[in-house]
């Protein structure tokens, strides 16, 4: 069976326009295989390609910036080397924890219309950095994958713990407000000059949340820094002592000996570098020395090297 090249133009267009049933000279219908590549029609004794377009599929997948409890949109889409919706493709979508264990694996997401899906779900209480894959499956059986991510970062939580600690009154007088921060704080803040440069401030921090990283030391975290200790107590909190707990190895005789502080704020929350530090003291080195952050707690390992008896003290503050 052979086609003319008037003819292979025909059927072509047939395909694009419309939904046909193609028949050879005896009224058999003529399979159509489509593929990511070509569409082609098989015979009984040979195939005959009508596209080669080299149009490939693709996937694409979108995800933002969410806080503990709140209801996630996870976008994707599955479209061909023109930007055009596969049409019967589906979307699995696949997420792992900031520490590469697995959340979720191959979801089928939700169809919005032909080519676009959607993931919903409530934002987990772990911080970090979450990975993302999606995965199109079109009908010819190929597939493509696109890897994004979605952020629980930990300033977030700051934010939220600071709309919860100060409670607005709508009735109050920027000049009351002086009035009941000097007689509490007895500081000689000048607001007007100081909401002036926080204006500023919150100017540039909106310019650069949406791209933001997940930080402790990035502009906003510094800013933040400076709002909770200025208008939560007054005065910058620096040196302060903070609460902490600790966790430690038995010494023996020359092994290495390990030492865990934990450290908290006033709600019980895990406090974490650049917020805290911590410093410790131990018979054998005869100083204080910095302990070393780690996530969210601080280490010290010493070698014991000595048969004496082993004291060691601990201290931890607000930077």
């Amino acid at each position: 069976m052979k086609f003319s090249t008037v003819m292979l133009s025909l059927v072509f267009v047939l395909l694009l326009s419309s939904c046909v049933r193609l028949t050879d000279e005896n009224n058999n219908a003529i399979p159509i295989v489509y593929s990511a590549n070509e569409i082609y029609l098989q015979g009984s004794e040979s195939q005959t390609i009508i596209s080669k377009a080299n149009i490939p599929l693709k996937a694409l997948v979108k995800g933002s910036i969410y806080e503990e409890g709140e209801m996630m949109s996870v976008f994707g889409t599955c479209l061909d080397g023109y930007d055009r919706p596969v049409i019967g493709s589906i979307a699995l979508f696949s997420a792992w924890y900031p520490n590469g264990t697995v959340y979720l694996t191959n979801y089928t997401m939700t169809q919005i219309q032909e080519g676009y899906f959607v993931y919903r779900g409530a934002m987990q209480a772990v911080e970090g950095t979450y990975l993302t894959q999606l995965e199109c499956v079109a009908l010819s059986g190929d597939t493509a994958l696109a890897f994004g991510e979605w952020q629980n970062p930990f300033w977030v939580k700051r934010i939220k713990l600071l709309n919860d600690t100060i409670n607005y009154n709508d009735n109050v007088t920027w000049e009351a407000i002086s009035d009941i921060n000097y007689e509490l704080n007895q500081t000689n803040i000048n607001l007007d000059e100081y909401y002036q440069n926080l204006t500023t401030q919150i100017t540039i921090v909106g310019g650069i949340a949406n791209s933001s990283v997940d930080r402790n030391d990035s502009l906003i975290m510094d800013t933040l820094r400076e709002l909770t200790g200025l208008v939560i107590n007054g005065v910058n909190n620096t040196g302060q002592n903070a609460t902490y707990e600790l966790d430690w190895d038995t010494p023996v005789f020359w092994r290495p000996w390990g030492l865990i502080s934990r450290v908290y704020d006033d709600y019980g929350n895990l406090l974490s570098y650049p917020d805290v530090s911590c410093d410790v003291y131990t018979s054998l080195s005869g100083v204080w020395s910095a302990m070393v952050p780690q996530g969210n707690h601080f280490k010290y390992e010493e070698f014991i090297n000595c048969r004496n008896d082993y004291e060691f003290n601990v201290s931890c503050y607000w930077n």
